[in-house]
């Protein structure tokens, strides 16, 4: 081996060597939400506000797609159903929530390994929001039923939160994280 090519093989390794300390130090310095959830078990497990903001708003959601697109219409289902017309199909109207939340779901958890959680439960708030709008104002029951559904999807995907708030919070605040996220689903009913 020459000498050239021994120091361009040295120059190459000292190269990519500061190059991983260079990312290394990037990825310190930026304030990494899930930075606690790599630690196992941090001396001092501190957690921001911003971080808790996120988990409340994420319980928040919860709160629309389960309790009244699935709770609230569950028990007065008859009154609906009679009002618009449509005893036929009053096991649609709680059944398409049902099937397209669990369509959602199994498909979330890979979606959102790919584009993120937050884009995830973002985008499946909006979809809760449209179909809010157009159940309330629907005119009959295939209406209701496709606005169901459109909730249902949305639901799915706002389920991701389930598996991002472990990521945001250290072991010893995970439980209490699960735990409100829980609440946003019992506390208003």
């Amino acid at each position: 081996m020459s000498h050239n090519e021994s120091s361009s093989m040295g120059s190459d390794r000292e190269m990519k060597i500061r190059m991983a300390q260079e990312a290394r130090a990037v990825i310190e310095f930026e304030e990494d939400p899930h930075r606690a959830a790599l630690e196992d078990n941090p001396t001092e497990a501190r957690v921001g506000i911003k971080t808790w903001v996120a988990i409340f708003s994420m319980a928040l959601s919860f709160g629309p797609p389960v309790g009244l697109a699935f709770l609230a219409v569950a028990s007065i289902i008859v009154q609906i159903t009679a009002e618009l017309g449509g005893q036929d199909q009053l096991a649609w109207v709680v059944g398409s929530w049902s099937l397209s939340t669990a369509c959602s779901f199994s498909l979330a958890g890979p979606l959102s390994d790919v584009f993120g959680r937050r884009i995830l439960v973002l985008g499946g708030q909006g979809a809760v929001a449209v179909g809010c709008i157009a159940a309330t104002a629907a005119q009959n029951i295939s209406t209701l039923i496709a606005a169901e559904t459109v909730i249902g999807l949305g639901t799915g995907f706002v389920f991701v939160s389930y598996a991002g708030v472990p990521e945001m919070l250290p072991n010893k605040w995970r439980s209490l994280g699960l735990g409100i996220l829980e609440s946003g689903i019992a506390v208003p009913w």
